[in-house]
């Protein structure tokens, strides 16, 4: 994982995670389904403002991630958060799932 942003003392604020995963087109449909599970959960954790996953137009084998977050504590949080661990676990049953995810400290700052 590529973290690139500001940081402010030793927590950035606001940030954005965003990437792409890909997986075998078979797979999409139990997937999606794990997806959505977590992220009825995720949406629920104090600090998710937002939490997505949208296919790629024109691909049967990718989807772009994009959430957003109150601050890199909360989002450190959901990574430990059970229902991430259970979703994480879940996957392993599926063939090839790869994530290329970036972090982005979104905060705006007068300076």
């Amino acid at each position: 994982m590529r973290y690139s942003g500001r940081i402010v003392g030793d927590t950035p604020a606001m940030i954005i995670v965003t990437g792409t995963v890909t997986f075998d087109p078979s797979d999409w449909p139990a997937f999606e389904a794990m997806w959505d599970t977590a992220r009825a959960a995720t949406l629920a954790e104090d600090g998710c403002l937002s939490y997505d996953l949208y296919p790629v137009r024109g691909s049967d084998s990718q989807a772009l991630l994009f959430e957003q977050w109150r601050d890199y504590d909360s989002l450190k949080a959901h990574w430990a958060a059970p229902h991430l661990v259970a979703f994480r676990e879940a996957r392993q049953e599926l063939g090839e799932l790869t994530f290329d995810i970036t972090l982005f400290d979104a905060t705006a700052r007068e300076e």
